[in-house]
């Protein structure tokens, strides 16, 4: 999460190229624990994980892998707060969309 959280560093200084790589370095770093998620820790770890990851793919800008990892995440039946926090994050994909058009 350091990688993140440099990225906020850089977005509020208004480095918005420098925000996006840190948000890109976190996001793949993210993406790996959860995909070798080791079996032997609590399910909620994995969940946790994955919203992680899909939240840092959003702020990288990669909507398309955040909305996999949430449909990975949703197909594991997550707690219901991670699905408000995984819901939050498609609307902010919706905003995002948009915003562009």
């Amino acid at each position: 999460m350091d990688m993140a959280t440099f990225g906020d560093i850089a977005f509020a200084k208004g480095s918005i190229k420098e925000a996006n790589e840190f948000y890109n370095k976190a996001f793949k770093l993210e993406y790996e624990a959860a995909l070798e998620f080791p079996k032997e820790l609590d399910a909620r770890t994995k969940f946790i994980w994955l919203r992680s990851a899909a939240a840092l793919a959003y702020r990288a800008g990669f909507f398309q892998k955040s909305r996999a990892l949430i449909e990975v995440c949703r197909s594991e039946n997550p707690p219901n707060w991670i699905e408000r926090e995984l819901q939050d994050i498609l609307e902010l994909i919706a905003k995002a969309e948009f915003e562009k058009d």
